[in-house]
């Protein structure tokens, strides 16, 4: 069976990167994405002046945000157009 999945990874280019059980050292680059989600949405809160219990949603707003803009890694593509393989509207975002 384990076999069988790796073949399947193999097949489909698909990287596995295994890693000891909660360990968030090993995964820096989750880590820096989550560091970065939490950054933006403390920035968003202080800026704007929000209390704390809109906390939850400015986090899905920085997410939401985040997987709607263009990033080197996909040759500037956005999160979205890369999972979708559609380009985004965008029409509907607002000032936060």
């Amino acid at each position: 069976m384990f076999n069988n999945f790796n073949e399947f990874c193999e097949d489909y280019g698909i990287k596995r990167l295994i890693m000891v059980p909660r360990s968030p050292q090993q995964n820096g680059m989750v880590e820096r994405k989550n560091r970065s989600i939490l950054n933006v949405t403390k920035n968003i809160l202080k800026t704007k002046k929000m209390p704390k219990e809109f906390w939850a949603e400015t986090v899905d707003y920085t997410i939401y945000f985040s997987n709607r803009c263009p990033t080197k890694n996909l040759n500037d593509m956005t999160s979205q157009e890369a999972w979708s393989e559609r380009k985004p509207n965008v029409s509907h975002l607002k000032v936060f």
